[in-house]
Protein backbone atom coordinates (compact mmCIF):
# COMPACT_ATOMS: atom_id res chain seq x y z
CA UNK A 1 0.00 0.00 0.00
CA UNK A 2 3.02 2.37 1.13
CA UNK A 3 4.17 1.52 -2.43
CA UNK A 4 1.59 4.31 -3.90
CA UNK A 5 3.32 6.59 -2.39
CA UNK A 6 6.91 6.01 -3.37
CA UNK A 7 8.61 8.88 -5.53
CA UNK A 8 10.55 7.23 -8.53
CA UNK A 9 13.32 9.42 -10.26
CA UNK A 10 14.95 7.11 -12.87
CA UNK A 11 13.90 4.54 -14.62
CA UNK A 12 15.73 2.18 -12.15
CA UNK A 13 13.76 3.12 -9.67
CA UNK A 14 10.61 2.71 -12.18
CA UNK A 15 11.86 -0.40 -12.22
CA UNK A 16 11.72 -1.19 -8.34
CA UNK A 17 8.51 -0.10 -7.96
CA UNK A 18 6.76 -1.75 -10.43
CA UNK A 19 8.60 -4.97 -9.67
CA UNK A 20 7.55 -4.32 -5.88
CA UNK A 21 3.98 -3.87 -7.30
CA UNK A 22 3.55 -7.29 -9.13
CA UNK A 23 4.82 -8.91 -6.15
CA UNK A 24 1.94 -7.76 -4.18
CA UNK A 25 -1.60 -7.70 -4.45
CA UNK A 26 -2.16 -4.18 -5.74
CA UNK A 27 -5.76 -4.46 -4.97
CA UNK A 28 -5.71 -4.92 -1.64
CA UNK A 29 -7.82 -3.09 0.74
CA UNK A 30 -6.54 -0.89 4.03
CA UNK A 31 -8.24 -2.57 6.99
CA UNK A 32 -9.66 0.67 7.95
CA UNK A 33 -11.37 2.44 5.53
CA UNK A 34 -11.02 -0.37 2.62
CA UNK A 35 -9.25 2.48 -0.01
CA UNK A 36 -7.04 0.71 -2.53
CA UNK A 37 -2.82 1.97 -3.59
CA UNK A 38 -4.75 3.36 -6.53
CA UNK A 39 -7.23 5.37 -4.59
CA UNK A 40 -4.06 6.15 -2.05
CA UNK A 41 -1.63 7.56 -4.92
CA UNK A 42 -4.93 9.48 -7.20
CA UNK A 43 -5.31 11.27 -3.13
CA UNK A 44 -1.72 12.48 -3.31
CA UNK A 45 -2.06 13.25 -6.95
CA UNK A 46 1.01 10.89 -7.93
CA UNK A 47 -0.40 10.39 -11.80
CA UNK A 48 2.87 8.78 -12.31
CA UNK A 49 2.25 5.86 -9.66
CA UNK A 50 -1.58 5.90 -11.10
CA UNK A 51 -0.08 4.80 -14.55
CA UNK A 52 2.57 2.09 -12.77
CA UNK A 53 -0.44 0.68 -10.99
CA UNK A 54 -2.80 0.32 -13.17
CA UNK A 55 0.33 -0.92 -15.68
CA UNK A 56 0.44 -3.80 -12.92
CA UNK A 57 -3.50 -4.48 -12.79
CA UNK A 58 -5.25 -2.14 -10.52
CA UNK A 59 -8.52 -2.21 -10.88
CA UNK A 60 -10.30 1.32 -11.38
CA UNK A 61 -14.00 0.40 -10.43
CA UNK A 62 -13.56 -1.25 -6.80
CA UNK A 63 -14.75 0.82 -3.76
CA UNK A 64 -13.81 1.76 -0.34
CA UNK A 65 -16.20 1.00 2.52
CA UNK A 66 -17.66 4.62 1.49
CA UNK A 67 -18.35 3.19 -2.10
CA UNK A 68 -15.79 5.91 -3.70
CA UNK A 69 -13.84 5.20 -6.49
CA UNK A 70 -10.22 6.18 -7.41
CA UNK A 71 -12.28 8.20 -9.95
CA UNK A 72 -14.01 10.01 -7.40
CA UNK A 73 -11.19 10.57 -5.26
CA UNK A 74 -9.33 12.02 -8.49
CA UNK A 75 -12.42 14.53 -8.83
CA UNK A 76 -13.08 15.07 -5.19
CA UNK A 77 -9.40 16.48 -5.12
CA UNK A 78 -9.24 18.55 -8.42
CA UNK A 79 -6.73 16.28 -10.08
CA UNK A 80 -8.17 16.56 -13.85
CA UNK A 81 -5.12 15.12 -15.56
CA UNK A 82 -5.63 11.58 -13.20
CA UNK A 83 -9.27 12.03 -14.11
CA UNK A 84 -8.69 11.78 -17.96
CA UNK A 85 -6.24 9.05 -17.20
CA UNK A 86 -8.41 7.19 -15.21
CA UNK A 87 -11.69 7.87 -18.07
CA UNK A 88 -8.87 6.39 -20.82
CA UNK A 89 -8.98 2.89 -18.62
CA UNK A 90 -11.26 0.72 -20.55
CA UNK A 91 -14.30 -0.09 -18.49
CA UNK A 92 -13.88 2.89 -16.16
CA UNK A 93 -17.26 2.99 -14.60
CA UNK A 94 -18.52 7.09 -14.52
CA UNK A 95 -21.57 6.26 -13.41
CA UNK A 96 -21.00 3.72 -9.82
CA UNK A 97 -22.33 6.13 -7.09
CA UNK A 98 -21.02 6.24 -3.73
CA UNK A 99 -22.63 5.66 -0.33
CA UNK A 100 -23.07 9.07 0.52
CA UNK A 101 -24.43 10.58 -2.34
CA UNK A 102 -27.61 8.06 -3.01
CA UNK A 103 -28.99 9.44 0.06
CA UNK A 104 -29.03 13.00 -1.95
CA UNK A 105 -32.25 14.26 -3.28
CA UNK A 106 -31.66 15.81 -6.67
CA UNK A 107 -34.83 18.27 -7.77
Amino acid sequence: MLTALAAFHSDSDLQTVLQLLRTGDVNAKASQAGQTALMLAVSHGRGDMVRALLTCGAQVNLQDDDGSTALMCACEHGHVDIVRQLLSVPGCDATLTDNVSKNYIYL
